[in-house]
């Protein structure tokens, strides 16, 4: 191996020289850069450093993978192109130091744009206080997934340099690396088995990327995987590195390495086919997660009307009281004490109680403070006494149970529910708690959009049978402090009235109140997500006062926690709202009010996507347009409110909310939209007005 370092620093130099190959590594420099500076000079809002780097990382990877894949075919191509071969094969150097060399340089080369990329992230992030102990986790990350994307495309096209002799070579590459790009763009509209294949073993990690891993509250997951993951990619590359060894033309060969690279190649080959089967059995085993969901679930076609709606509880009892007592004993691994106080409210007597469990929860206990007997079907636990339950009475139960509590969707890509010293999430709809009543868990569709034919979402968004009061206790295993919509009353224990029902997350958040609301958010998302928040409830104080309703701020806001559909804002017993939902009007049949009051309620609150008239009658036009496909004249009846609404405008903004007012009370009174005329109500205003004036 003395000649490898000749060898190796005359590539280098010849590299420097062709000053072409150095420009796309200063692009690649000023392309951090700029996006550093972007985000510093004018924070996007609500959008972490975390995202604005790991999205702009899913453009500059690719592009500087497919550079260092196109030098792996010019080094192989030059001293064929320019005349050096018959001058090189002259240079007394073997096969193995002489090709090593120039597979070596394509290696470092690939470092040009790593190292920057890296750098940039560990300087940019210890700005943000909050990440820094987690810094070290994303550098590896960052540097595992560009390090294995760079090192495998520089091998190949070394590889498709020694194997396709012509100019041809240049062309190859590009295509290959167009099926990357053509899988994510059409896994969507035309899925298939190489769609979820690629997701798993491509030389970059998709399946993270792909599915946002820096937006959430749980921070960058699933390290170890990508490892092993990343580990078959440059494995992957070494063999291809190897091969071409073997597969170069015998100029060279000397007897040791004619026996040598054979073992070699093998040496290389099956790691990387061993860690590749490691990954993809990781694969497997989520698939088999979520195909044995799909098969206990399916309820039909993807043609269901309104797959999210939010549907009452059917429950003859209702829970008082649940204390829970959780431990995590392992990874994605739940064990716990659950007690319910149960009191029969919808029957004179009753002897049967059903309650929802996640199936693979296995109960070891189930007792009462009466003589019972159970049993269990899937997630259906049926409890039933020997001596009736009457109206009022109310039934303690205790559970004692334990299990997994790791849930996919997307074919087995996504994790829906988690739990690990890094992150949990154990949404209300998994039933990770006892639930009253019988609830479906998971809904799962036959769908033709998906290549295993069906597709997985969360259950119905159920409305409790009231409010309950909960104590939950977390004794060892979590990763720091959880959120619950329950507030915190002592380290480790949460207690509080909801009737929303529990939900549990711990990651990487921060928590701050404000008018009487907690705002739970990343770090560097909360001030905005805050501000947010804090317009929502001027929003709902404006329409309380100017419109006498009784809208009621949520107890919990938060954007990364909710999954599905959130519930109705304003319902009664509604306790979660994301941050940044626009408060609405009341729903209006009829169309001219319904303009009056969002007209209105648009000056006094308005958004950046305010577009609308400085007069009523521009805004009336406007919606008429939208509505019947392009402008139309307004009819006499039409024209006759919009006038009066803008005369009363022009004698001051209070006179018109005012009069909205009394109309959108007109309309309540009416009881129907049908049965409601604004330009009459308006006119009896206008009358009573006048009679009370004199």
């Amino acid at each position: 191996m003395k000649q490898l370092k000749p060898a190796l620093g005359m590539e280098l130099l010849l590299l420097a020289r062709g000053k072409g190959w150095l420009l796309p590594v200063l692009l690649h420099a000023a392309y951090w850069l700029f996006v550093a500076d972007r985000y510093e000079l004018r924070p996007p809002e609500g959008l972490t450093r975390m995202v604005s780097y790991y999205d702009s990382l899913l453009i500059a990877m690719p592009a500087a993978a497919l550079f260092c894949g196109l030098l792996g075919v010019f080094v192989l191509q030059r001293d064929k192109h320019n005349g050096l071969h018959r001058l090189a094969l002259s240079w007394s150097v073997a096969k193995t130091p002489w090709l090593g060399s120039k597979w070596l340089a394509v290696q470092l080369y690939g470092l040009a744009f790593v190292l920057p990329a890296v750098l940039l992230q560990a300087v940019w992030f210890l700005v943000d206080e909050a990440d820094t102990d987690r810094l070290p986790a994303y550098l590896c990350y960052t540097l595992l997934q560009m390090g294995g994307a760079v090192s495998f495309s520089g091998s190949l096209g070394f590889l498709i340099g020694l194997l396709v002799r012509s100019r041809l070579a240049y062309l190859v590459l590009p295509l290959l690396w167009l099926v990357p790009i053509y899988v994510e763009t059409s896994f969507h509209s035309s899925p298939s088995q190489m769609s979820v294949f690629w997701r798993w073993a491509a030389p970059y990690d998709l399946t993270q990327f792909h599915y946002q891993i820096a937006s959430n509250l749980w921070g960058i997951r699933g390290i170890p995987v990508t490892a092993l993951h990343q580990l078959f990619v440059w494995l992957a590359g070494l063999t291809a590195g190897a091969w071409s060894l073997l597969l170069y033309r015998k100029d060279r060969v000397t007897p040791r390495e004619r026996r040598g690279l054979p073992l070699l190649a093998a040496a290389l080959l099956l790691p990387a086919v061993i860690a590749g089967a490691c990954s993809l059995d990781e694969l497997s085993g989520r698939l088999i997660r979520y195909l044995d969901t799909a098969s206990f679930t399916r309820t039909g076609t993807s043609q269901q009307p309104d797959d999210y709606a939010a549907i009452p509880v059917e429950s003859e009892f209702r829970v008082r009281e649940t204390e829970l007592t959780l431990r995590f004993p392992g990874t994605n691994e739940l064990a716990a004490d659950a007690s319910l106080l149960l009191e029969l409210t919808e029957r004179e007597e009753a002897s049967s109680v059903v309650l929802t469990l996640y199936r693979r929860l296995e109960v070891s206990e189930l007792t009462a403070d009466r003589p019972i007997e159970w049993s269990r079907e899937g997630d259906v636990l049926r409890v039933k006494t020997r001596t009736p339950v009457r109206q009022g009475e109310r039934l303690r139960l205790r559970l004692v149970y334990r299990g997994p509590v790791d849930e996919y969707r997307d074919e087995g890509l996504t994790a829906y529910s988690f739990a690990d010293r890094q992150a949990v999430h154990l949404p209300k709809p998994l039933a990770w708690y006892p639930q009253p009543g019988e609830r479906m868990i998971t809904k799962t569709f036959d769908h033709n959009g998906a290549y295993y034919g069906v597709q997985m979402q969360p259950g119905s968004a159920y409305i409790e049978p009231g409010e309950s009061h909960y104590k939950v206790r977390l004794l060892d295993g979590m990763p720091g402090q959880a959120v619950l919509p329950i507030p915190m009353t002592e380290p480790g224990v949460y207690e509080g009235d909801s009737s929303f029902g529990l939900f549990l997350a711990a990651g990487r958040f921060a928590e701050r109140e404000t008018g009487g609301v907690r705002v739970v958010s990343q770090p560097e998302r909360l001030a905005a997500d805050v501000r947010s928040v804090e317009s929502q409830l001027d929003a709902i104080a404006f329409l309380n006062e100017w419109l006498g309703l009784s809208y009621k701020p949520s107890r919990l806001y938060s954007e990364l926690i909710l999954e599905g559909a959130p519930l109705d804002p304003y319902r009664e017993g509604s306790e979660l709202l994301y941050p940044f939902y626009r408060v609405p009007v009341p729903e209006v049949e009829e169309l001219r009010l319904r303009v009056l009051l969002n007209w209105l309620y648009e000056k006094r609150l308005p958004t950046p996507r305010t577009r609308q008239g400085e007069s009523y009658t521009d805004a009336y036009a406007q919606m008429l347009s939208l509505q019947g496909g392009g402008p139309r004249p307004l009819t006499a009846e039409e024209e006759a409110f919009a006038r009066a609404v803008d005369e009363t405008a022009g004698e001051g903004e209070d006179k018109a909310y005012q009069l909205a007012a009394s109309l959108y009370r007109a309309y309540e009174e009416a009881g129907t939209g049908e049965a409601f005329d604004p330009l009459a109500a308006l006119r009896r205003q206008e009358a009573a007005g006048k009679g009370g004036a004199r």
